[in-house]
């Protein structure tokens, strides 16, 4: 990412700065910070973070030589010379996100900051939300899963949630464009490594919670303690949570702050009524306790259903009226990769969706029952490197409510593709006599254009676990990929035409 030139004394940057120990000069100027030593540059900062598979006290030495005039530490190093100036904290990306905040002139306070958390729905919720900013007037920004987009640029993230350094950075940039707004997606992964830690948020959001990540947390206790980090240490100004879900519903019974509920629980300051799900979207009435209106969006599923609740209910408390809101959610275009229709003139619905937990691929199946005529044919596979109890479970909840179900290839990164699926095949042993209706393609495109081949008029094929992405992750290489291009190359090979 390009780094906003800047300079600023690191007296004012040490103010700001919790630390055990220091040794040097403060009255020297430094020009940006850098976690990597690769990426220092003369007069940086550099700050010694132990990350998931290296540890940043390794190159410190490396980081000097390059130019660092400033190094924090978490502790420190033997016969180390160089520098102008050394810090040592308690952790390094507390240090990081604290020093990143004011080199960047602590731009989360110039906006108004709203951080959605929660296993699924994140992503719909930010576009929801930005779309509804946008189309009040408000000037505003996204930043997640599928990129960061504020005014005319569109930035690609490698993280859903970027390191705090790269984060400030950003936010920095948007406060130059005079956003208004930044709607940002907020991972566990990020709380736990104190990336938002410092951030101003004028609302946190929470969408729900299921079984995601535990390669990382361990169990779902600490995933949920995770999560409250949001809720408990970053301080919004107030809070927007689902009631329907468990872990929602302990969020806003626990909470002192400002707060507002939603869900379909007529409990929620905003629910919906008279639900109408068709293939061509929702239609529902959105209810406040003082006063009600007709909702129609082309989102189809009762899960978008939630989603527009949350965004909906994060619009009301900011001073967004319900007439504003019906109005922009009609006129909502679709989120990449989020039930993304592929249309080619075929006679059966092909979908790409993200779905990549059970929860999400249970729910992207189920809403999809009502409006198909024929079969649902379920394209799925499980990600390298993560959660593996996860695996045969969600095979499991692929059988159980799909007819066909293949098993293939999903960002593979550092473990054998064969090995993967094995795990996830072990999901027909959970559901007795499905063996005959599963199938195992290693080749993701080879997998598509079976499942496309396969389908009858009538059929739904939901090919998930990927959505916008346009890669796989094999070793630490990313592959060019796009399930949405390899469909459209298919149905094309099948004589369609869009």
């Amino acid at each position: 990412m390009k780094r906003e030139a800047s300079y600023m004394n690191l007296e004012d940057i040490s103010d700001e700065l919790s630390f055990k120990e220091f040794f040097g000069k403060k009255n020297i100027n430094v020009s940006g910070i850098s976690y990597d030593s690769r990426t220092v540059k003369p007069g940086d900062i550099f700050v010694a973070i132990k990350g998931l598979k290296e540890d940043g006290h390794k190159y410190v030495k490396q980081a000097i030589a390059s130019g660092a005039s400033t190094i924090i530490l978490e502790r420190m190093i033997p016969s180390l010379e160089g520098f102008d100036a050394c810090f040592v904290v308690e952790s390094g990306r507390r240090a990081l996100a604290e020093v990143s905040s004011t080199f960047y002139g602590r731009p989360s306070n110039k906006f108004n900051l709203f951080g959605v958390t929660g296993t699924n729905g994140k992503t719909t919720t930010v576009f929801l939300l930005d779309w509804i900013l946008n189309s009040v007037g408000r000037k505003s920004a996204i930043l997640g899963t599928i990129f960061c987009r504020f005014g005319e640029k569109i930035i690609d993230n490698d993280r859903t949630t970027p390191e705090s350094s790269d984060l400030q950075n950003l936010f920095g940039m948007m406060v130059k464009d005079r956003i208004s707004d930044v709607c940002m997606e907020v991972s566990s992964h990020s709380l736990d490594l104190d990336r938002v830690h410092g951030c101003s948020f004028d609302a946190a959001i929470f969408t729900n919670l299921s079984q995601d990540h535990l390669d990382f947390h361990g169990d779902m206790y600490s995933y949920f303690n995770s999560k409250m980090k949001l809720f408990n240490d970053c301080n919004p100004k107030k809070i927007i949570v689902n009631i329907d879900d468990k872990y929602g519903k302990q969020i806003y019974e626990r909470s002192k702050l400002d707060k507002f509920s939603y869900g379909l629980s007529k409990m929620a300051d905003v629910c919906a009524e008279n639900i109408c799900n068709t293939n061509t979207g929702l239609k529902f009435d959105l209810k406040l306790p003082d006063d009600s209106i007709e909702i129609q969006c082309p989102l189809i599923g009762e899960h978008n259903l939630m989603n527009i609740l949350g965004a909906a209910a994060t619009g009301i408390s900011s001073g967004i009226s319900i007439e504003e809101i019906a109005t922009a959610m009609k006129k909502f275009e679709s989120v990449p990769g989020r039930f993304e229709e592929i249309k080619m003139g075929q006679p059966f619905l092909v979908v790409v969706d993200y779905a990549h937990t059970q929860d999400a691929l249970s729910r992207v199946i189920q809403f999809s029952r009502p409006i198909t005529q024929g079969r649902i044919l379920t394209l799925m596979g499980c990600g390298g490197d993560r959660d593996r109890t996860k695996r045969p479970l969600m095979c499991a909840e692929a059988l159980k409510h799909s007819d066909i179900v293949v098993i293939t290839t999903d960002n593979p990164r550092n473990e054998i593709p064969e090995e993967i699926i094995r795990e996830v095949n072990n999901g027909t042993k959970l559901v007795p006599g499905s063996e005959d209706r599963c199938f195992s393609i290693v080749d993701r495109k080879e997998a598509i254009k079976f499942i496309i081949s396969f389908a009858k008029e009538g059929d739904t094929i939901l090919i998930t676990g990927k959505g916008h992405e346009t890669y796989q992750m094999v070793g630490n290489e990313k592959i060019p990929f796009d399930d949405r291009n390899h469909a459209r190359i298919v149905l094309s090979s099948m004589g369609y035409t869009s």
